[in-house]
This record gives structure tokens, C-alpha cells and sequence, in this order.
């Protein structure tokens, strides 16, 4: 099943809340809080090679949530995909919380 994921900042929780009041009777979206802290992998030990072809943080994902404390996206069973907010436009005469932490 594919989903619309938004990840929060934590330092975002009225705008968690929000997200989640919002979307509560969709199963399709998910509104989740980035508990990542940095990254896990110490760099200057490795005990075998890496198998993996990239990063599994997409550093788009990681720039929105530095920059807007949000990032949304669409994921199923074989893909997963930032999504670029314009495409996700609020509705007329629905204002989202403020920006201010």
C-alpha cells in the first residue's frame, strides 16, 4: 500500500499535531516525528565493505527538515520518494500553523 509520509521535526510539535488532526481518517497519510539524531555509522570503522548502492537518507529529505522542520515522502512497497512541496499546496481558506517553533 503506498503512503504520503510526513516526517516532523521534533522541535515541531504543534505542527505534528496539526498534520495529525488533519489527516487522522486517512490511511494513506502518515505524519511521523524524526527521532534521528545524526548519523549512526562511525565512518572510520568499517568491518566490511559497504553493500549498500547509496545512503538510505536522502539528503533532500535531511535539508528540508534542517530548513523547514517538515519533509514529506511517498513510499510503497519498492520505492520511496521526496516529494516536492508545491505539488502539495494547501486549500483555499485552510491556513497551517506558523512557522515559529
Amino acid at each position: 500500500m503506498a503512503q504520503l509520509v510526513f516526517i516532523v521535526s521534533r522541535h515541531r510539535p504543534k505542527l505534528q499535531d496539526y498534520l495529525r488532526r488533519e489527516f487522522a481518517d486517512n490511511a494513506e497519510v502518515v505524519v511521523i516525528v524524526d527521532r534521528r539524531i545524526g548519523d549512526r555509522r562511525l565512518l572510520e570503522v568499517s568491518p566490511s565493505p559497504e553493500r549498500r548502492q547509496a545512503d538510505r537518507r536522502q539528503s533532500l529529505v535531511d535539508e528540508r527538515l534542517r530548513s523547514l522542520g517538515w519533509a514529506i515522502i511517498w513510499r510503497d512497497d519498492s520505492t520511496t520518494v521526496c516529494v516536492e512541496e508545491a505539488a502539495l499546496l494547501p486549500s483555499e481558506g485552510v491556513t497551517p500553523p506558523s512557522t515559529d517553533p
